[in-house]
């Protein structure tokens, strides 16, 4: 072979090289895979709305959001959302055991304010020199003390032990109340005990103070109670609270299967709700009193 062809035969066959690497390179070249689903890391519901949310395992961004199943109406409206009844939200059962904290405190307020009131000989209609305990509305100087013609004159506005602007008198189901950081509050004051010994409660007058019926000099001052329920209904549901001048106190749950349920102006307990019997001088508390609740410690 001359040495002419010798050039032309390699440059052939370093072509034909270069032709068959393409070649094989095409055959063994990775095809693109589809993308990855990603690995979930946790799934967190939503409540109380309802819902799903998922996170992937790089804790990156959300996988996917399940929004809260709805029906629909055949007219094609979505139902109305209703909020859960077996398991109320954290939140709202905060919410409920400082509404119920704020109660108790309040009825401690009042009781330091009866003691106060009681030692002041604010009122002693009898003129034995032993004070008697008040109403609300007495407390706070808002409504014309009781007398019994000993007091020359309207000492109300001098004898105030809790502040004027305390609350207002708001009328309910069993006389006068006020209502203090969504509770309501009634003092109740002893009647004339009736042949039989007991002693029956008397509730505020509607417009505060002392009704048509004047609360029994001698039994006002060795007693008095009152009551704290909830203004509105929440969830879930808050406590009623009973204290007496022993310095007794008493809840009872107020719950949906209660006996008796206190909410509201409407549905205010009455003197006796939480004694053993109609007797203010008697037993009050457990599972066998006047309402048919139970009324624990």
């Amino acid at each position: 072979m001359s040495t002419e062809k010798r050039p032309k035969i390699a440059s052939f066959a370093v072509a034909a090289s270069a032709i068959l690497c393409l070649f094989i390179y095409s055959l063994d070249e990775p095809k693109p895979l589809p993308p990855a689903e990603p690995e979930t890391l946790s799934s967190v519901g939503l409540m109380p709305m309802g819902g799903r949310i998922e996170i992937d395992h790089r804790g990156s961004g959300l996988v996917r959001v399940e929004p809260r199943e709805i029906q629909v109406e055949r007219t094609g409206a979505p139902a109305e959302l209703t909020f859960p009844t077996g398991q109320p939200d954290a939140i709202d059962v905060a919410a409920a055991q400082a509404s119920e904290a704020r109660a108790a405190q309040t009825l401690r307020i009042i009781a330091m304010a009866q003691n106060q009131f009681k030692e002041a000989r604010s009122i002693d209609i009898n003129g034995d020199h032993l004070g008697e305990y008040g109403f609300l509305a007495e407390l706070m100087g808002t409504a014309a003390l009781r007398s019994g013609g000993n007091s020359p004159m309207d000492l109300s506005e001098l004898n105030a032990f809790l502040p004027r602007n305390f609350a207002e008198i708001v009328s309910t189901s069993e006389g006068g109340a006020c209502e203090v950081g969504g509770y309501l509050f009634a003092v109740y004051l002893p009647a004339t005990p009736i042949f039989s010994g007991e002693v029956e409660g008397l509730g505020e007058a509607l417009h505060g103070g002392s009704g048509e019926a004047i609360p029994d000099p001698n039994q006002s001052a060795l007693r008095w109670c009152a009551y704290a329920w909830p203004s509105t209904e929440t969830f879930p549901a808050r406590r009623a609270f009973f204290l007496d001048a022993s310095g007794f106190s008493l809840s009872t749950l107020n719950a949906a299967d209660s006996a008796n349920r206190y909410i509201g102006a409407a549905h205010a307990p009455r003197w006796n709700a939480a004694y053993v019997r109609p007797d203010m001088s008697g037993k009050v508390g457990g599972e066998e009193t006047c309402d048919e609740n139970a009324w624990d410690r």
